[in-house]
């Protein structure tokens, strides 16, 4: 079990600060942090426990195995349960920002301040809590080092802890990236089904969904192999063959129906996507064999 360690008041250092929630003021029924206005991009760890997160007056439940920020220029207050565990780091950004530290650690840290401005928390998985622990259990015992190497050890440890919260927005963002391509796709797929009569082209679906016909088609092709145009011309087919068999209309009435002028372009369109050309396809039906469509590789 995970035991917090902050039974003796921690010396902060030029750089960093660490505290437990324990040394949060106890009211009985909670333990709160004054409200204030940040000045120090500070990580909050929560091991479990819950209470409030408030930033800007939002307030954002505390999740076991999560991290939480606070930006400076933020109003921030911390409410957590009495059992509550975690801790609480608090960067001092002078030094972050003018180089008394390796300047990856600045690059870091933008990395996860941008995270924080548009999300209230990361979730972990245990064993990472678990990690991130270890090390700010190593950090906190450099505090109390005065030697020449300190400083080199503490940013050690502090770009060690920042690279690991990196790496896990960088899962999140990617997983996030991969679901909102999913939801694009099933976007796309249902405006394609209630409006195929009436849009033809990529541009049109990507106007109705607000994004670049060059993203749609890549986001489309990902998802499914294909690009949007090949969905769009095998919906029509798809339209003309069920017409084809509730009437058995001609060429000529299927293209016009489904809003074709052009004939001989309808035509070369129906065998490209059915693989057999229209008189052949509807003759297959009256005999009760159909034809084999090849496959489709030619609509990059």
């Amino acid at each position: 079990m995970i035991t917090t360690a902050c039974s003796k008041q921690l010396l902060p250092t030029s750089i960093l600060d660490i505290k437990c929630f324990n040394q949060l003021s106890d009211t009985g029924n909670a333990r709160v942090s004054l409200l204030h206005m940040q000045r120090r991009f500070k990580i909050i760890l929560v091991i479990q426990g819950g209470g409030e997160h408030i930033i800007n007056k939002q307030h954002h439940p505390l999740h076991d195995n999560a991290v939480y920020a606070a930006l400076p220029g933020q109003a921030h207050q911390m409410i957590t349960d009495p059992n509550a565990m975690g801790y609480i780091l608090s960067f001092n950004m002078t030094c972050i920002q003018n180089g008394t530290i390796d300047y990856t650690i600045a690059q870091d840290s933008t990395v996860l301040q941008s995270f924080f401005s548009r999300r209230p928390k990361l979730l972990l998985l245990p064993e990472l809590t678990d990690d991130l622990v270890w090390i700010i259990r190593r950090l906190m015992a450099e505090m109390y080092h005065e030697d020449e190497l300190q400083p080199d050890i503490t940013n050690k440890y502090i770009k060690l802890l920042l690279l690991y919260l990196r790496r896990q927005i960088e899962k999140e963002t990617t997983q996030l990236t991969i679901h909102r391509g999913s939801l694009l796709f099933r976007d796309f797929l249902l405006l394609l089904e209630n409006n195929f009569m009436e849009k033809r082209s990529v541009e049109a679906y990507a106007q109705e969904l607000c994004i670049s016909s060059k993203h749609l088609t890549t986001v489309v092709k990902k998802e499914s192999g294909f690009p949007p145009l090949y969905h769009i011309h095998q919906r029509m087919v798809l339209e003309a063959k069920r017409k084809i068999k509730e009437s058995g209309a001609s060429l000529k009435e299927i293209a016009w129906l489904l809003g074709y002028g052009d004939i001989a372009h309808f035509s070369r369109l129906f065998k490209k996507i059915a693989g057999d050309n229209f008189t052949d396809y509807k003759r297959s039906l009256s005999i009760g064999v159909l034809p084999i469509n090849p496959g489709a590789d030619i609509w990059d």
